[in-house]
Order: structure tokens, then sequence, then C-alpha cells
């Protein structure tokens, strides 16, 4: 190599530090087909370093002490032929992480802020009969300046990866704007859409700067299933092109169907199109009251039926059997907690009107950004949420072998019941009977 050959590093890249972690960003790579590498604190020197042109030789003398000459030399052509770092090791599979796994493992039991989902509007383009936004679609949006003071915190305080959500994300004039800027700070960007709005002036943007996932809420297999759930005529059309012609561009899309009373005669043939378009697929069974507490258990699933379709559907259900088996097996202990939510200890949401919480549905106890420091947020934000539950005597989840597995939600139930301690069978029900499934498939 020719020692006196300048480098310096890409103009987009950036150093991220989670925890104990660090990380280098491209907002031009695209991460769901990019495995991301880690730094050691001898590469974040380097990389520091070469943020400025320097020779191969300047580079090797510097770091001297730490390697030799060859070794540096080796590291500075790696980087040249990947236009990334990786951490020390070369092509060592040791090099590769598990971003799932370290915040399992590590992010969530040392309380470092890892993820957030941000609700960009509460507006949409769809009335779906079951959202919990129902009445706020009218709500006027943060601007763009507010919206940036938001990212430059969670960027301040280390993020990895923000979930752009709403309403309808896409419809803010102003979506690419935000976009753009949340990638050249270095977050790994998810979009939950319905698809409805995805055309070929964002599929640039997203060749350009690719998101890590856009994913699609998936509401029938037919333009008539989906006006049922919608209103909107011709959705389904519409949204299946749209997915071909991002998946013929190489953009990584997915679906979720959040399972309807009026829909579950369709997810045969939703799985089906799925396969077709060859997309991930997923089913839910949340379906929760708006934010004013409006029912909408009419759309709900009973128990009964929901286990019945999670039997047929479970390699699409979002929850690992195996880990709630070994859960089952531990007595339901899960640390020193009794239930199985991780809300607040690595993420957090933030709502259209710039409003802090553990999650979604804990919005109702939210902190403003803009009237509280981020970092006293976070350092507090275990208070918004329902740990001192834990703490109560007569708290009945605390007596109960399956609480490690149960999709009961102390929020709902304040917002719904009037207090986080009131638990009706409805809350219990479904699992109790995800725990004979569970051990009769063991």
């Amino acid at each position: 190599m020719n020692k006196t050959k300048m480098v310096i590093l890409e103009h987009d890249a950036i150093i991220k530090h989670i925890g104990e972690q660090y990380f280098l960003i491209r907002a031009s790579f695209d991460y769901s087909k990019k495995r991301l590498l880690q730094l050691t604190e001898l590469g974040v020197e380097i990389v520091q370093f070469i943020k400025e042109a320097r020779t191969i030789r300047e580079v090797a003398d510097t770091f001297s002490s730490y390697a030799n000459a060859e070794a540096i030399e080796g590291y500075l052509s790696y980087l040249n032929e990947n236009n990334y770092v990786i951490r020390w090791g070369g092509d060592d599979i040791n090099a590769y992480v598990n971003l799932s796994s370290l915040q399992r493992d590590i992010w969530m039991e040392e309380h470092v802020p890892y993820g957030a989902t941000i609700e960009l509007t509460s507006r949409c383009n769809f009335r779906c009969v079951h959202c919990y936004l129902d009445n706020c679609h009218q709500t006027n949006d943060l601007p763009l300046d507010k919206i940036k003071l938001i990212l430059d915190s969670l960027a301040k305080a280390g993020m990895m990866t923000i979930f752009l959500s709403g309403g309808e994300p896409l419809l803010r004039k102003d979506f690419k704007d935000i976009y753009v800027y949340a990638k050249k700070h270095g977050f790994l960007l998810m979009i939950f859409t319905n698809g409805y709005l995805l055309d070929d002036e964002l599929l640039d943007l997203f060749l350009q700067y690719p998101p890590l996932e856009i994913d699609i809420s998936l509401y029938g297999s037919n333009d008539a299933a989906y006006e049922r759930v919608t209103g909107v005529k011709g959705a389904f059309t519409r949204i299946k092109n749209n997915i071909i012609n991002y998946k013929k561009h190489g953009i990584f899309v997915s679906a979720k169907t959040p399972v309807l009373t009026i829909m579950k005669d369709d997810l045969s043939h939703m799985r089906d199109f799925a396969a077709e378009v060859d997309i991930p697929w997923r089913i839910t069974f949340d379906i929760t009251p708006t934010i004013d507490n409006i029912s909408k258990d009419e759309y709900r699933l009973p128990a009964e039926q929901a286990m019945g379709l999670y039997k047929e559907f479970g390699d699409t259900y979002y929850a690992d059997k195996g880990i709630l088996l070994e859960r089952i097996r531990k007595g339901g202990l899960i640390g020193r907690r009794r239930y199985a939510c991780g809300m607040g200890k690595s993420s957090c949401f933030i709502d259209y009107r710039g409003y802090v919480s553990p999650c979604i549905e804990t919005r109702h106890r939210g902190v403003s950004i803009f009237e509280n420091d981020f970092d006293t947020v976070w350092k507090n934000i275990r208070d918004i949420s329902y740990e001192q539950l834990s703490e109560k005597e007569n708290y009945k989840c605390l007596s109960c072998d399956i609480a490690c597995i149960c999709k009961s939600c102390p929020a709902i139930r304040e917002r719904y019941y009037g207090s986080p301690t009131i638990i009706k069978e409805q809350d219990c029900a479904f699992a109790k009977a995800l725990k004979e499934i569970i051990l009769q498939e063991d």
C-alpha cells in the first residue's frame, strides 16, 4: 500500500455511542441488507482521526503504540474496500453484532436508550374501524423545527433506532426533510405506514438513504375487504402495486395485521398474498381502546377464537414460543418484575404533541420533551411506568404464574377501568389460553 496515499472518512459516517458500545453508521447504507458492525475504543480513535484527510503513514505512526504498521495498513485497506469501519479483527465473525441481543441482554437491563417511536402526526388518509386515534385525526402537526429538536435530543442521548409512525407519517409534506435529517444523524429508520402513499418520489429518496424497514399495516387480501376496514375504495390494489414496486427496487418491506373480528376469515388469503409478494407477515391480537377510552371490543376476538388462529398462524405470530415456554417453566419470574412488558427499559414513545412516555399505551402519563431535558426524562421514565406495581402486596398479578406471558396492560386498565390494579376475567383469558397451547406443544 502506498504509505503517502491519503485516507479520509466518508462524509456521511457518524459514530453512535450506545451504552458501552460504539458503532459507525452511514446514511447511504441499506442496513436491511448490510450487517451493522461494532467499533472498539481503538477503532473509534482511528475513525475520529481520519475525519480529516491523513496519509497512511501518518495513521500508522499515530497508532504505532497500539498495533504495528502492517496491522494498521490492513485495517485501512479494509476500510477502503468496504467503505465501512469494522471491529478490530477483519473478517472475524465476532465483529458482527446482533442489536436485538444487545438490547435484550444489556441495554434493557442497564436502562440504556436504544430506540424511540415518534408519532409524526395523528392525521391519516384511512378511517380504520379499530383506530386508537379515532377522534384525533384533525390535530395540527408539530412544525419541522420542533421535530428536528426532538431528533437532536435523541441523537445526543445515543439513540440508535427511530420508528417513524402516525397516524400516517407520509401525509406530512415535510416527511422527506424529517427523514433525511434523521438519517444524517445516523439513526436506523423504520417507517410504520399503511402503504397507500408510497410513490416513485419517495422510492428515489429511499434508494439514496435506505430505511431499515418499511412496515405496512395489511387489512385484507382484496379491495372489498380493505374497504370494510379502512373505508377507502381500491386501497388494496394500490398498496399491492406499491409493495411490488418497492420490492423490485430492493427496499425491505414487511407487513403486519391486527386481527379483527371482521377480517379473521381472510387471514389465509393474506398469508398467501404475503408469500406471493415475498414479504414477512405477522399477526397480532392487540386491539385497544382509543386514547379517549372509547371501546373497540366489538373488533377484538374472544380469547378462544384468537388462540385458534394462534395455532393456525403461529409461525407468523410475533411471540417466540420457546421464550414463552421458558418463562412458564421458571414459574413466571422475569427478573424482579412480574409482567413481561419491557416499556421504558431501552425505548420510549413520543406522541404527536411531543410528549415522552415509556410506550404508546402510557401516553396519558407523558412528559413534554420541550419543557424537560430528555436525559432527565429518561432517568425518570420508570416513574411514568408501572414498575411500582411490583411493590404492591395486593396486586393480583404478583401471585399469578402466567403474568410473564400475559398481554393485559396496566396502562390500558388504568385508562379503561380507572386503576391499573383492577383486573377482570377477560384480561386474563388470553394468557390462560396461550399457556394451554404452549404446554400442549411442548
